[in-house]
């Protein structure tokens, strides 16, 4: 338990680091999928303010398409920067599977 608590203290800088930045970067994700999802609620809120009634069926058809692309590529690009994040900071979080090399974790079995 001791060693525990040492090694939390005492961890590397760069793993610090890459835990604030894997965090910083899932926080982006989040934020922007946010956006992405409150983007779709007011347009599809207002849709008579992106459609017009007078339009045309086939230029109502291309640009009810063109936004539902484009909301998809925003969501699909802020999915991938919070996965980003997330693996970052799981990263981070790996066992150190030794101090020594040559040296692994030993279990209490009396074999």
């Amino acid at each position: 338990m001791k060693q525990k608590i040492k090694r939390w203290i005492f961890e590397p800088i760069s793993q610090k680091l890459g835990r604030y930045v894997g965090l910083t970067v899932f926080l982006v994700g989040v934020a922007l999928l946010l956006f992405t999802f409150f983007t779709a609620y007011k347009m599809f809120l207002n849709i008579n303010d992106v459609l017009p009634l007078g339009s045309k069926i086939d230029e109502m058809v291309g640009r009810i398409v063109l936004l539902l692309l484009l909301l998809l590529a925003m969501g699909l690009v802020s999915s991938v920067i919070a996965l980003r994040g997330a693996d970052l900071f799981a990263a981070t979080h790996q066992k150190i599977i030794a101090d020594k090399p040559g040296e692994s974790d030993k279990t209490d079995d009396n074999n």
